[in-house]
């Protein structure tokens, strides 16, 4: 399992209503080159256009929300990459 973190845009495809977004993304992969590929592919298809690759893992500020939340919607992302191979956690911004 590999988590991915990019900072992306919304594309003309995209129904995001925002100025990017950071994205976190689950893939159970067996090699990195490949999880990484299958991140890109898919955020593509989303409709997001990945801006820059962050070196550390992003998940949300902790006044956004309580840690307690926070536990539960990364294990539940990772639950569903386990099940299905990728999940993906938007935390949109509309200000640089």
């Amino acid at each position: 399992m590999f988590l991915f973190t990019f900072n992306a845009m919304p594309t003309s495809s995209n129904r995001c209503n925002c100025l990017g977004a950071i994205i976190n993304c689950w893939v159970n992969f067996k090699d990195f080159e490949g999880a990484r590929f299958i991140a890109h592919k898919f955020l593509e298809s989303q409709g997001w256009l990945i801006k820059a690759e962050e070196e550390d893992p992003i998940i949300v500020f902790y006044k956004l929300l309580p840690i307690r939340k926070i536990s539960k919607i990364k294990n539940r992302c990772y639950n569903i990459a386990n099940e299905t191979g990728l999940s993906y956690l938007c935390i949109t911004y509309n200000e640089e």
